[in-house]
């Protein structure tokens, strides 16, 4: 037969529970680094950058191994980028073992451990840098949105077709109209009329090359 439990004897399991999440057994979000990235799995093995508060004291944590990055996504679309080791972000630990859904995609794990706000059930966040090292000056703008990235791909990772830039299009589209405008033919032999100067055509080739000139560098579509 169980016993009941008595009012004293609840009261000393939450007096108990909120000992340990005093002594640092209740994590919260951490600020961390990247150590390396795998982006076929889009995980990490991330650095805390703070010392966490033990029964001992104050004490630096281990690498978390295999965190799940959190990247915007959904079934038919995605914003991902990359990392690179020294990249900052946070490591927000859950509220409940995560270890068979993380791996497996298994949902109620009846083998679940009876855990909660451990570092061995966190997620990555990328982002937020400290206030002393910010962000550089080209990263923002005021009223804008700003995506700065050494190669933007839009569709999907396989995109190769340069966007075209409507500046240098109009500025390319401008030359070959007034060269045309300008252009002149000879005076007919023996028409007796003056001969007027030739300007010289500009050939497909010149019209194909100047076109592939107003391609971004950074950004491909499909």
């Amino acid at each position: 037969m169980t016993t009941p439990q008595t009012h004293g004897e609840n009261s000393l399991k939450e007096l108990l529970q909120l000992a340990g999440q005093a002594f640092g057994h209740q994590l919260g979000d951490l600020p961390a680094k990247v150590v390396s990235y795998d982006a076929a799995t889009q995980t990490v093995d991330a650095q805390p950058l703070v010392l966490l508060s033990t029964v001992q004291g104050l004490r630096p944590a281990s690498i978390a191994r295999q965190v799940q990055v959190r990247w915007p996504a959904g079934s038919t679309w995605s914003v991902v980028g990359d990392l690179v080791s020294g990249d900052y972000g946070w490591l927000r630990p859950a509220g409940a073992d995560i270890s068979a859904w993380k791996m497996q995609g298994a949902e109620g794990d009846p083998t679940a451990i009876p855990r909660s706000n451990s570092l061995s059930d966190v997620v990555f966040e990328p982002g937020s840098q400290p206030v002393s090292t910010p962000l550089p000056s080209d990263a923002y703008a005021a009223g804008s949105l700003v995506i700065k990235a050494a190669s933007l791909l839009l569709g999907d990772a396989t995109a190769t077709a340069f966007v075209a830039l409507a500046d240098l299009v109009d500025t390319h589209l401008s030359n070959i109209q007034n060269h045309y405008d300008k252009h002149v033919h000879a005076a007919p032999a023996g028409g007796g009329l003056t001969a007027t100067p030739v300007s010289a055509p500009l050939g497909l080739p010149y019209i194909i090359g100047a076109l592939a000139s107003v391609a971004a560098t950074k950004v491909k579509a499909k």
